[in-house]
């Protein structure tokens, strides 16, 4: 065998297919090494898609194949260029091949940003390939394509941790700010309480699938942080909480009252949000935990509680703040008495 860490993967693929796959990867140029497709696999190994993203996918586990991503014009599926994450897209991009320049909104992420892989690091990227079969591909508005974000969700190769990537120096910066939050002076209340609000609303931002803002009223009340969701997949986290929640933050020295979680469900259930996030500077207190259950229950609501602590360690470790808040949602949904991180079942 050629590619000796496919053999990684004996015991989940037959050794009749590990073979196809390594011959197929031998016999690929050095460019199109850096080029691999779900579609493409699947034509070479005459294998379905699914079979198809389920081996690109364990390749990458193993370490043998990185995957990244591509955005296509969403008129004729030329490849524009290749982005560092799904959120790194300009206002206005240019298709060479339409010569149009193309909006941002006008782009479907779920469908024109794609997933490739590559064998060798640090290669330099041809543009200008073709996405696969796309006459076959616009002939239901429906389908989901095989080498769509939508698809290699739905199949593992994509998770929830790829939409929350900030960079460094920006998490060092919010870091600095969290840190200060005990010791910070604040002149008024209101400058104390936009401190953490603004701080919330900076860290859903750096997470490509949310759009966050302290700036939002309804007409009966003020809300401290209103974030849409700008990507659904079905079946997952995101599909769950809904297209937009609310966020309540408290930077009160004193502990949390219960009285506020009631505050955000009412201020929920007027606008038929299902799902909301209450920050504190202080932790909140035990009955937090079953109040915040039994609304799940009842109310098909979900409320997470944050306290800022939690933010620190979650800067400092360099955690994904996406799978942070997928763990404390299946924590209140279960009641759970035990930390879904320490028992190693999920991260954040």
């Amino acid at each position: 065998m050629f590619y000796s860490q496919l053999l990684m993967l004996k015991d989940a693929f037959p050794e009749e297919f590990l073979d196809r796959a390594d011959q197929y990867f031998e016999s690929l140029s050095s460019e199109a090494r850096k080029n691999i497709s779900i579609s493409r696999m699947a034509v070479h190994l005459n294998c379905s898609y699914e079979k198809s993203a389920d081996f690109l996918a364990a390749c990458v586990k193993t370490g043998f194949l990185k995957k990244y991503f591509v955005l296509c014009c969403p008129e004729c599926g030329h490849i524009i260029k290749k982005i560092a994450s799904v959120g790194d897209i300009k206002n206005i991009e240019y298709c060479v091949r339409c010569d149009e320049e193309v909006s941002k909104d006008d782009f479907d992420r779920t469908q024109d940003i794609e997933v490739r892989f590559e064998i060798v690091e640090n290669a330099p990227f041809v543009e200008g390939q073709h996405r696969f079969d796309l006459s076959r591909s616009r002939e239901s508005a429906d389908a989901v394509r095989p080498d769509s974000l939508q698809y290699a969700w739905d199949h593992g190769v994509v998770e929830l941790e790829d939409f929350y990537a900030p960079a460094t120096d920006c998490v060092d910066e919010l870091l600095e700010r969290a840190n200060t939050i005990d010791s910070r002076h604040y002149d008024t209340n209101t400058e104390r309480g936009k401190f953490l609000e603004q701080l919330m609303v900076d860290i859903f931002n750096q997470c490509t699938c949310f759009s966050a803002t302290g700036d939002f009223r309804t007409e009966l009340n003020q809300i401290d942080g209103f974030v849409a969701v700008k990507r659904c997949f079905k079946g997952s986290f995101l599909d769950e909480i809904g297209s937009y929640f609310y966020m309540e933050c408290k930077n009160e020295n004193g502990t949390p009252q219960n009285g506020y979680i009631s505050k955000l469900s009412e201020i929920m259930s007027r606008n038929g949000c299902s799902f909301g996030v209450f920050v504190s500077k202080k932790p909140t207190p035990d009955t937090f935990q079953q109040i915040c259950h039994e609304l799940f229950l009842w109310h098909k609501q979900v409320i997470i509680c944050i306290a800022t602590q939690e933010i620190v360690e979650l800067l400092s470790n360099n955690d994904n703040f996406i799978g942070f808040l997928q763990r404390k949602y299946i924590e209140v949904c279960t009641n759970a008495t035990s930390n879904l991180r320490d028992l190693h079942v999920l991260g954040g």
